[in-house]
């Protein structure tokens, strides 16, 4: 009997290879796979979210999977963000707000839109959305605050406790 195959057949060496192959299938990128669900990348509301999220960050590199919680948590907070995200885009590109003016404009011009940049600038850079009861915590490690000092902060990737803890006093010992 060969000492290299069990009674199953299988050998060492193709059990490792198997292994191997399994395991390596861990080592794709994440960023290769989209998550943005085909019904939200798909729709013009979105793709005016990102355009105007891409100017209140000045960043172009938005992470997907993150824009995409941002905007089903700004969708599920305000029933009529779809809508007047596409009105903020229009107003933006037809007007040509630069990113310096565009709340004193908004507040001016356009005063049904003024929450919008505001809170999507607190989701990406906070990663929060959302006031008081309905506060919802989308990043943590992902929001930009932190990715802007990730070279000298390493912020944890866990909550010691519920949003907010910190603000109670400590029990006296």
């Amino acid at each position: 009997m060969n000492s290299n195959h069990s009674k199953t057949g299988v050998t060492r060496r193709g059990f490792l290879a198997a292994s191997l192959a399994a395991g390596s299938l861990t080592l794709i990128p994440h960023a290769l796979a989209s998550t943005t669900p085909a019904s939200v990348a798909d729709s013009d509301a979105y793709r005016a979210f990102i355009a105007v999220s891409q100017q209140i960050t000045a960043n172009t590199a938005l992470k997907p999977a993150m824009a995409e919680r941002l905007y089903l948590a700004l969708v599920r907070h305000d029933d009529s963000f779809a809508g007047r995200i596409k009105q903020l885009d229009r107003f933006i590109t037809d007007q040509a707000v630069a990113v310096s003016e565009l709340q004193a404009r908004v507040e001016a011009e356009a005063p049904e839109l003024k929450d919008l940049p505001p809170a999507i600038a607190t989701g990406w850079f906070e990663g929060l959305v959302g006031s008081g009861k309905d506060l919802e915590l989308i990043a943590f490690s992902e929001a930009l605050m932190y990715v802007a000092v990730a070279d000298v902060l390493k912020p944890p990737s866990y909550s010691l406790g519920e949003y907010g803890i910190w603000q109670s006093k400590p029990a006296k010992a």
